[in-house]
């Protein structure tokens, strides 16, 4: 008998030290950007997908210095060094929303359709909260928000662009249109609608802001480029919608930078406008444009959406989209500008 009892103790004891045990009610936050989630709980394991700074993800299980994390559609591990533990809200509780026009969901996916759109300010009661997905209440409006896209008040508390000087170069511009829509819409439009909008927001938030064309006329490249140098900005961001019109199906969006000081700026950029759009997300590239390689600041050019596709320039051309975008613009400098 006392054989068996030892026996039994000596499993216990190995199963205890062999397989992870389960964390309750955690939530990873992302503390740096291109994290690798990985096979297993080590770095010999091959990658499987990529996380973000900002980016908050349920805990599932926990090995020595890894955590494995719920993705939306699978499950991987990442190094404890590049987290910060958070606790998940309880039901009952409320939570404020920090964006504009967030998306209001009939289920806990971005399956499912949307409902309604949740202003910046407005307070729900938080129902219940399950893999990344609060459900959530206020009056008669009721459905699910991503935690990625409505987070706690006191996780986006900082808004350092405040004081900042920032340069918003609207592409294109007179007699050059840019990329011409599937419809006709011409990009230099566009790209004007989406830097005032940009410029009136964070004017408000206490930046400093520059347009590099105030109107629809033409702008050379270096003319672009000597505002930014002559005021010493802090950020220059060249706006771009693309438009390839062999591949109608192509959308997303994508950032680039040329100067290495810049590539950090770009990153965040790409993973705020991706987190809160929730467009295709194609990446950040090193590219040698004009307006990067002659400024001597940070300067990234963003290319918002695809003209060329049907749908996207349709979406692409709604105030709600435009807010959207420039929410995601903003947050993304905050971002920067906090860390």
């Amino acid at each position: 008998m006392q054989s068996l009892r030892s026996f039994l103790t000596l499993i216990v004891v190995l199963l205890i030290l062999l397989f992870p045990f389960s964390i309750g009610a955690e939530d990873a936050l992302i503390k740096t950007n291109y994290l690798n989630v990985r096979s297993g709980p080590e770095e010999s394991h091959s990658t499987i997908d990529q996380v973000h700074k900002g980016e908050i993800y349920p805990i599932l299980e926990k090995q020595n210095k890894w955590v494995k994390i719920k993705l939306e559609k699978k499950s991987g591990w990442v190094s404890l060094d590049y987290i910060d533990m958070q606790n998940q809200p309880e039901a009952g509780k409320q939570l404020k929303i920090v964006y504009d026009q967030v998306h209001l969901r009939e289920g806990p996916s971005t399956d499912h359709s949307i409902t309604s759109f949740a202003k910046k300010g407005e307070v729900f009661k938080i129902i219940s909260y399950n893999n990344g997905w609060y459900e959530v209440k206020s009056g008669q409006t009721r459905g699910y928000i991503h935690e990625r896209i409505a987070l706690e008040e006191k996780r986006s508390s900082c808004t350092d662009v405040k004081n900042k000087t920032i340069v918003i170069d609207a592409g294109h511009g007179g007699r050059d249109v840019g990329a011409i829509g599937i419809t006709g819409v011409q990009e230099k439009h566009l790209t004007h609608k989406t830097a005032e909008l940009l410029r009136d927001k964070l004017i408000l938030l206490g930046a400093n802001v520059t347009l590099t064309r105030p109107n629809d006329e033409f702008i050379s490249l270096a003319s672009r480029t000597s505002v930014a140098n002559i005021a010493n900005a802090d950020a220059f961001l060249s706006l771009h919608y693309n438009s390839v019109s062999d591949l109608p199906g192509v959308s997303g969006i994508q950032s680039y930078y040329f100067l290495n000081n810049s590539k950090e700026m770009a990153q965040t950029l790409q993973s705020s406008l991706i987190n809160i759009s929730e467009a295709n997300d194609r990446g950040v590239h090193k590219e040698d444009f004009f307006v990067m390689r002659q400024n001597r600041n940070e300067a990234v050019l963003l290319e918002l959406g695809f003209i060329s596709n049907k749908e996207s320039e349709q979406l692409l051309a709604t105030q709600a989209y435009q807010e959207k975008l420039v929410a995601g613009i903003i947050n993304g400098l905050n971002n920067y500008f906090c860390n």
